[in-house]
């Protein structure tokens, strides 16, 4: 069955489809009867109304009736031979159009398996063209924004973002391999940090593909790596435009946003693909700009939060950051997420903590105590505290917590991690 390539008014091309999904599409008044396609057993473009009209039936074929005076000598000659009676030889109009009937048919035959031989080469040359049309001369893609560097490997191109095979698709790096008739794209995502594992990124990617193509099936992953940081592979296979495709997806992460590296081509060249995949993921190169941002932020809030561990404020600083807020709030916020991710710990651990901050407290002079109780209350309610007082406020609960012996401290930071994580994840 033919596959058909679409190209709207704009100029822009979709496909390769099949002849249902361009009824459907003509159905719900996405493309109209003048449409060009181009049938990828064709040589040109033709219109949607071409493709769609109904077969015309070959005329039937118009035998010269016998008269009757023919009729009657047939009878009586076959009453006057004995022996079954045999029906009298075709004319020789009829054997004319019967050997040439049979020369046509035979001419379709091989016409037929002709155009099966050449067809893969033609759909391949035409795949190589539209790359080309769409290649870049860059070797080197850049990124600086997203601290990506990508050097690409041989029989790699860089596609223009303007291309029309990448339908769906929200890539920011797209690419092609002529030769292999494959296609690549690096796409970014930002998600809560500590809330998505690479793992469930992976479902989220095949999950945003499955309604683009036909049977996805998963068939295993693996730990990789990409640049010096650990990643996550997914090897699928699925259908398109009626093709069998094998597919590999690399992900990973820098603080809150996560990459998926989408590599897939013909399934007939799966060993080619698996190859190509780990060489484009070898060429990934990171240079962790928000991984240093975030390590900038929580090293500087260190001493300003003793109550918090260092997982906790890469979490707290991640969710902040992510969120165009300011780390400097971190300290003063993080009571905040403690606060509603209490119910996460067990009773006994409620109750642990509460003796912790009684020891905090208990230095503390009375009117201090005071203010604190009303401070906490303020920010765990989400009320605005003037800076002076919060500043005030927050030296006399820094210096209290700094001031416990370390057992009680590391319990507290334990305690307040496992809250805060909590806390995120119902954001």
């Amino acid at each position: 069955m033919a596959n058909y390539t679409v190209k709207l008014p704009d100029g822009n091309e979709y496909g390769p489809v099949d002849l249902d999904t361009l009824k459907v599409w003509r159905q719900e008044g996405r493309i109209g009867a003048d449409t060009w396609v181009w049938p990828d057993t064709s040589s040109d473009w033709v219109t949607l109304s071409d493709v769609l009209a109904p077969e015309v039936n070959p005329p039937a074929l118009q035998l010269k009736p016998l008269d009757r005076e023919e009729i009657k000598q047939n009878r009586d000659a076959s009453r006057s031979v004995s022996g079954p009676v045999v029906a009298p030889p075709p004319s020789p109009d009829r054997r004319r159009f019967i050997l040439i009937a049979s020369a046509v048919l035979a001419a379709a035959a091989v016409a037929i398996a002709v155009v099966a031989l050449l067809l893969p080469g033609w759909q391949k040359r035409r795949a190589q063209t539209r790359m080309q049309e769409f290649a870049l001369a860059d070797r080197q893609i850049a990124e600086p924004d997203l601290g990506l560097v990508l050097q690409l490997p041989v029989g790699w191109v860089a596609l223009k973002a303007e291309n029309p095979m990448f339908v769906g698709l929200d890539a920011k790096v797209r690419l092609g391999n002529p030769s292999l008739g494959a296609l690549a794209a690096i796409s970014v995502e930002s998600h809560p940090p500590g809330v998505m594992s690479l793992d469930q990124f992976i479902d989220h990617v095949l999950d945003a593909r499955r309604p683009l193509v036909s049977g996805l099936e998963e068939r295993g992953r693996a730990d990789t790596a990409v640049g010096s940081g650990r990643a996550r592979r997914v090897d699928a296979a699925w259908s398109e435009g009626g093709d069998s495709l094998r597919a590999s997806v690399v992900t990973w992460q820098d603080a809150w946003r996560y990459f998926a590296l989408s590599v897939w081509g013909p399934a007939k060249e799966v060993t080619r693909l698996a190859a190509e995949a780990d060489s484009l993921a070898k060429g990934v190169g990171m240079t962790g700009v928000l991984a240093a941002k975030v390590n900038e932020a929580v090293e500087a809030l260190t001493p300003e939060a003793p109550e918090l561990s260092r997982a906790a404020l890469e979490l707290l600083v991640k969710d902040r950051l992510g969120n165009g807020k300011a780390a400097e709030e971190v300290p003063e916020t993080s009571m905040r997420d403690v606060s509603q991710g209490l119910p996460a710990l067990s009773p006994d651990e409620t109750q642990e903590l509460a003796r912790i901050y009684e020891q905090v407290y208990a230095p503390i002079a009375e009117g201090d105590r005071q203010r604190l109780a009303a401070y906490l209350g303020n920010i765990k309610a989400g009320r605005t505290v003037p800076p002076e007082e919060s500043a005030e406020l927050r030296k006399i609960l820094k210096d209290g917590i700094a001031a416990l012996p370390d057992e009680p401290r590391l319990r507290l930071q334990a305690l307040n991690e496992k809250a805060i994580a909590a806390s995120l994840a119902l954001k």
